[in-house]
Order: structure tokens, then sequence, then C-alpha cells
């Protein structure tokens, strides 16, 4: 019996390429959509993600620390929280480490499907120009933008504040 394995290594090989192309495009869009951030605040921002937990109600939260202490003098750490397989986007300005999440995303092993939430709206984009046009509903809606002025003055208000303490 033979085995043939070269077939199968440049499935492999073509696969992974299609991977990363997609990694590269859902970045490009993001890099595009932090210059135009960028200039529309006037303020050097950058992307930040972190993993979303599914919520506990109040009572299941209760029961939740208790067993939690208890894992933690058992075991040495607290149980883990259950991931919900989003991330959200936070925009960050790096010197006075303010943060407001954007949205979230939902990201495929493949890169797509990647799936954009906003506020209830829930968008499934299979290319990078379905990508960036789910971003761009979320950076044109007016929700956003209350979001970035909030943004904007919390930036303003670190950085006149961190300039009253050095002149201290």
């Amino acid at each position: 019996m033979s085995f043939n394995f070269d077939e199968l290594l440049i499935q492999g090989k073509d696969a992974a390429d299609l991977v990363q192309q997609n990694k590269n495009e859902i970045e490009e869009v993001y890099e595009k959509l932090g210059h135009s951030l960028s200039s529309f605040l006037a303020l050097d921002i950058k992307f930040e993600e972190d993993v979303e937990y599914k919520k506990e109600n109040n009572n299941t939260a209760i029961h939740r620390s208790a067993i939690d202490i208890l894992a933690l003098h058992s075991v040495g750490f607290p149980k883990s929280r259950e991931l919900t397989g989003y991330n959200y986007i936070f925009i960050k300005h790096e010197k006075t480490d303010v943060k407001k999440s954007l949205m979230k995303v939902k990201r495929s092993n493949g890169g797509y499907p990647i799936t954009v939430v906003h506020e209830k709206n829930h968008y499934v984009a299979d290319n990078q120009k379905e990508f960036a046009d789910a971003v761009g509903v979320v950076v044109s809606d007016y929700q956003t933008h209350l979001m970035l002025r909030s943004f904007k003055r919390l930036v303003d208000e670190a950085i006149k504040k961190a300039a009253v303490v050095d002149k201290s």
C-alpha cells in the first residue's frame, strides 16, 4: 500500500495561506479605521481587544462566589469564567489609558465569517468588503458618535489633569 501525502500537504498549505490572507484583510480594515478615527478625533488612538464572559444572574453570582471562595482555598485559584466567544473591541488613548467599547466581534478560526455586534444588531461578514461595511454601519451610528464625544471629552480632561499635576 502506497501513501501519497503530497496532495494533502498542498491542500493544507493552500488553506493556511487563505487563513493568513483573511486575517491580513481583517487587520487592514482595523488599520484604516484606526487612522480614520485618529484623524476624526484629532487623537492618537489604538484598538484593544478583550474577551467577553457570560454574565450570571444575581442568585447564581452569589452561589458562584461561595464556590469560587471554596475553590480558591482548596485548589489555590478561582473557578474560571465561561467565555461567550465574542471579543470586545475598545478604542484606547494610550497616554491617558482612557478606553471605550466600540463593538463586539466573533471571529472564526479561518478569519471569516466574522460577526460584528453593535447595540442589538448583528452583522455577519464573509469577506473584507462585508466586514468593512459592517464596521461602517457601526461608525456611522449616532450612538457611536455619542460614545466618541464622551471618549474625547474624557481624554481631554485626563490630559488637562495631567498638565495641572505636571505644573505642581
